[in-house]
């Protein structure tokens, strides 16, 4: 199985897409062949109902997935107070250190702050942008190019490196 990770994305997007309309379009010609027209004429009304059932059991996965996404939203909401929570009390603690001690730790601090400050706004980005992109596929012309994703990563790290830590640039 791991020579799959060796296929670029795009051949095999192309090959599974093929591979799923040979199979879509062999099914209907098979079932063409094997029953009549007038035996599809006779239960054209079962086609509605087949339809409304699978639009239903759609739904029905659609709203538990959503309620599983909100679950794992509300556990990461609870993990990020909890790590805040200790990113404080290491702040305050440092304070019976010495010096050049409570100096390394605030600073270490300091860092895994921005680190994690940019990470969450470069996923909340990402995020919306893919879901306007989603939204409004042909009304769209935010075409982030990868120029600009490559200016928004680079603004990250000076944010990161001391150059722009201030963030109000």
């Amino acid at each position: 199985m791991n020579f799959l990770y060796g296929i670029p994305a795009v051949v095999l997007l192309a090959g599974a897409l093929i591979v799923a309309l040979v199979a879509a379009d062999s099914g209907q010609i098979y079932v063409h062949r094997r029953f009549r027209t007038r035996d599809f004429i006779a239960h054209n009304e079962v086609g509605g109902i087949i339809i409304a059932v699978s639009g239903t059991l759609y739904a029905v996965i659609l709203g538990f997935l959503t309620v599983v996404v909100w679950q794992h939203f509300v556990e990461a909401g609870q993990m990020v107070v909890q790590e805040s929570d200790a990113v404080v009390d290491v702040w305050h603690t440092s304070v019976g250190l010495s010096p050049p001690v409570r100096e390394r730790i605030r600073d270490d601090m300091t860092r895994y702050q921005l680190l994690m400050t940019s990470t969450v706004v470069t996923i909340i980005v990402s995020i919306l942008v893919l879901l306007f992109e989603l939204q409004y596929p042909f009304r769209s012309d935010v075409g982030i190019g990868p120029d600009n994703w490559i200016g928004a990563v680079e603004h990250i790290h000076q944010m990161q490196t001391g150059t722009l830590m201030n963030m109000r640039h």
